[in-house]
């Protein structure tokens, strides 16, 4: 059998995805009609999970389903998700409330010791819809499948945007990411920006330029630095995240910024694997040693590289969740999702259809299968926020593969199963991903435990099912099959849980 290490150094001596272009540009360069943004997660109180199945309205109660845990029995794979969703909250020790609660006004925004965002010192994973906000008017459709933050527009002084979209934006139950696309040439102008809107409740964070690695000779790192730093003496209360490009020019820019990002989308008329995204995160965390918060964006809109007869497809739910999942397991935390709306020509309607929020592409319009799954994906990252933040375990895994028996790797190197594992209030967590579009199975062998001996069973959350485990005394160890592009949370809990 195979033996694969978790998170061998990704990518091959011959060849650098970093350097090669795997994304549309059209829609993003660095003006008005391009603002990404990021950062959102609340933490919920209450008693109820409530949700839209699409036909029905379901209402479970917490301590019900806490006394029946994962065994109770639904029809139907989405009320399955939605039972694995509040049965996840009850055991977590977390509320399940999937209608949006109030969001708290935001006073600070700092950096964890895990590299996690915390809002007024609480830990926050950012879920936020890009191009969803100002002009593209999404905010009551992305709040209501979950998400928590969308895109503001900072410009010149007076802006259009700016505090009525912040406005608008805390009256969907949203936070904010101003974006500063267009405020590079004059820190006048940024500087009044900032001390206008830095109060608003639900500001979250600063964004600079997009993509500045690929706007030269303009967007230097050293105007990157000069931003950063007008920023911070107006307003120290708020991070700043820069959006990068490559992520090897992630050392040259990260004097720039609190947060760093990097944008790939392998889901093209011409495929690439789906690990691109989380092989480049893994690459940028290299290129700032650790030392700041790593976020990656997840596709969910039609590449079409400036050519309409080249535009690729949708990705799936299922693909959309790989996405997603893989990049938490490599420690990425936060997740913006690009995008929700888009020009015409992503699905061959030309015209002028922006800034015209009902025209050109529309994720919730056009996309309605992958749009419902997006909520029952934020719903379990909600869910799973305490432990995907917490700090590193000792623990160590070991994944062996027993079907395919070869142990492949897929075409950046990565070994196909992608693992997490973290401990959270006497709980072992592992998050698995495949990261291969063909099926799989693998044991599972857990070491340096420091003592912790779990019970018989592993839950599987978010689905109705748990697995056998194996216990020695250094050692446990358990078996799972996986789709393709499959993922499984496991909770291993000590017994008489």
């Amino acid at each position: 059998m195979a033996v694969q290490e978790n998170h061998p150094l990704p990518g091959r001596a011959n060849q650098s995805p970093a350097d090669v272009k795997f994304k549309e540009r059209s829609s993003k360069s660095p003006t008005m009609a391009d603002e990404k943004s990021h950062f959102g997660q609340e933490i919920r109180d209450g008693k109820d999970a409530v949700t839209d199945s699409g036909s029905e309205m379901m209402k479970m109660s917490i301590d019900g389903l806490a006394a029946r845990k994962w065994r109770a029995r639904f029809p139907g794979c989405v009320e399955k998700a939605i039972l694995g969703i509040a049965v996840a909250a009850a055991i977590l020790g977390y509320s399940a409330t999937l209608r949006a609660a109030s969001l708290p006004p935001i006073e600070q925004v700092t950096i964890g010791n895990n590299q996690e965002p915390l809002v007024n010192g609480k830990p926050f994973f950012p879920l936020f819809m890009t191009l969803a906000g100002h002009w593209h008017e999404g905010h009551a459709e992305v709040a209501a499948a979950g998400f928590n933050t969308v895109d503001i527009y900072g410009g010149k002084i007076p802006c259009v945007g700016g505090r009525d979209d912040l406005d608008k934006a805390w009256s969907n139950n949203l936070y904010g990411v101003v974006t500063l696309n267009d405020l590079w040439q004059d820190m006048t102008d940024l500087a009044a920006l900032v001390k206008k809107l830095r109060d608003h409740p639900p500001l979250l964070a600063w964004s600079l330029p997009d993509e500045p690695d690929i706007n030269q000779p303009t967007h230097t790192p050293q105007l990157m630095r000069q931003m950063y730093d007008v920023i911070k003496a107006v307003d120290p209360q708020h991070p700043v995240w820069l959006n990068l490009s490559e992520p090897n020019r992630g050392g040259e820019y990260a004097h720039a910024c609190d947060i760093i990002s990097e944008d790939s989308y392998p889901v093209q008329k011409v495929h690439y694997n789906l690990s691109l995204p989380a092989l480049r995160a893994s690459q940028l965390r290299q290129m700032v040693r650790d030392r700041k918060p790593v976020w990656a964006y997840v596709q969910t809109y039609r590449v079409d590289n400036h050519d309409l007869d080249s535009v690729g497809p949708a990705p799936t739910p299922a693909q959309v969740r790989c996405l997603a999942y893989m990049l938490i397991a490599n420690r990425v935390t936060g997740l913006p999702f690009y995008s929700f709306h888009e020009a015409g020509s992503k699905l061959g309607r030309p015209g002028a259809d922006l800034p015209y929020p009902q025209t050109g592409w529309r994720l919730s319009r056009d996309e309605p299968d992958l749009w419902a799954s997006l909520k029952i994906l934020n719903e379990e990252i909600k869910g799973l926020t305490p432990v995907v933040l917490a700090a590193t375990t000792p623990a160590q895994i070991e994944v062996q593969m027993l079907r395919p028996a070869s142990g492949k790797t897929d075409q950046w190197g990565f070994a196909p199963l992608h693992t997490l594992v973290r401990q959270w209030e006497g709980a072992l967590y592992v998050i698995a991903v495949n990261g291969l579009a063909e099926p799989m199975a693998a044991r599972f062998r857990l070491s340096s435990l420091g003592g912790f001996r779990p019970a018989s069973q592993a839950a599987v959350l978010f689905e109705d099912r748990a697995v056998e485990v194996s216990r020695s005394t250094a050692v446990v160890s358990f078996t799972d099959d996986f789709a393709p592009h499959g993922v499984h949370v496991y909770r291993l809990p000590q017994p008489g849980e």
